[in-house]
């Protein structure tokens, strides 16, 4: 607190875990994770913290880009990934 972060938020401070939050989209399975060993005792806890449901924050904040990124898959199996990522569709010559 004497440094100017929120005293129940020590994962903001430097903005290392927030930066390592990553989401990848395969198909039908979307994934919210990190690969920082720390991600691990924020999210479950440990002797001296409580847990601090820090990927379920992450996912909640993303969720228009998810939102975005499944549906243009869904358009694309059904019309066309041109129409999915924003083309037009030509119906014959008028």
């Amino acid at each position: 607190m004497r440094q100017g972060y929120p005293e129940n938020e020590p994962g903001l401070r430097s903005g290392e875990m927030r930066e390592g939050i990553e989401r990848n989209v395969q198909g039908r399975t979307g994934r919210v994770g990190s690969n920082d060993d720390k991600m691990v005792y924020f999210e479950l806890g440990s002797a001296k913290q409580p847990p601090r449901a820090t990927l379920s924050g992450a996912l909640i904040r993303k969720e228009e880009d998810v939102a975005r990124v499944v549906g243009r898959h869904f358009v694309g199996r059904l019309f066309g990934e041109d129409v999915a990522n924003g083309g037009v569709p030509v119906i014959g010559d008028e």
